[in-house]
């Protein structure tokens, strides 16, 4: 079968990125979800879907949960807990409908998810396209697509110590040159905790763990949790302070531990 939608307008060219990401392979990618649907094989198409799952942020798919719930659809009972499941599984029906392949699975829909009684009989087809236009408003929303962190810092003057808890976003259009949001988030978890005192960066012989150093108060990154967009939205509201690369300065640590060892080594 043809596809109903032209590749031009791909949905999930959203989460395209470059090299082994590109456009283009991700469409040579989901194309292979229609290996074995004909005999009722949709191993192929779920592996698209998880592929596809694992590049959403996770304010994507709390996303594509709830809109899917608020239609009628919910996980089956018997199905796994994890709740990213039931997005891959959206993620799986849109995919079917950009293929033109969404009639072969009336059988999997109904043993693997559970209708509402208001659309319990809806024709399959219909209830794929509706998760298709699900996922598609969902991936093409900029606040969703972007990375949201709780950093908190830890610091310490004397016998007295405490917590600074700031939150963070990583905007997810970059360049190929910028960091990893990986690497990003680091670096600003270690930045957020140069701005709490301004201090002087010391290594860990100083203090027993690498620190910022200002007047008898040290300050340390003690952890960086993923939240959601509404969480930091919530968050926000509650007075919580929020960061970017715009508004401080990102740390990197492993280059600052490098000259710690180097003038060690000369010393």
């Amino acid at each position: 079968m043809k596809s109903r939608i032209k590749k031009t307008s791909n949905p999930f060219y959203a989460l395209a990125g470059t090299g082994v990401n590109s456009k283009d392979q991700l469409d040579i990618m989901i194309t292979k979800g229609t290996q074995g649907l004909s005999t009722g094989d949709t191993r192929s198409l779920a592996a698209v879907a998880l592929y596809l799952k694992n590049r959403m942020t996770i304010s994507q798919i709390e996303a594509i949960i709830a809109e899917a719930s608020e239609f009628g659809l919910s996980n089956a009972e018997d199905s796994k807990t994890d709740k990213t499941d039931f997005a891959q599984k959206i993620t799986m029906f849109a995919i079917a409908v950009y293929l033109g392949v969404a009639d072969y699975l009336g059988k999997f829909i109904h043993s693997e998810t559970e209708l509402h009684e208001a659309i319990e009989n809806y024709d399959v087809v219909y209830l794929c396209e509706i998760c298709l236009e699900i996922v598609s408003k969902i991936l093409t929303r900029a606040d969703l697509s972007n990375h949201y962190y709780l950093v908190t810092s830890g610091w310490r003057t004397g016998d007295i110590s405490g917590e600074d808890r700031r939150l963070y976003v990583c905007n997810a259009v970059r360049d190929h040159k910028d960091l990893t949001i990986g690497k990003e988030i680091v670096q600003a978890s270690w930045g957020i905790a140069m701005d709490c005192n301004r201090g002087t960066f010391c290594g860990d012989d100083s203090y027993g763990t690498p620190c910022f150093y200002s007047d008898g108060l040290i300050t340390y990154p003690s952890s960086t949790r993923p939240i959601t967009c509404s969480e930091y939205e919530t968050l926000s509201k509650c007075g919580l302070p929020r960061e970017s690369s715009s508004s401080i300065t990102l740390f990197d640590i492993d280059s600052a531990m490098s000259i710690v060892e180097e003038d060690a080594d000369l010393g």
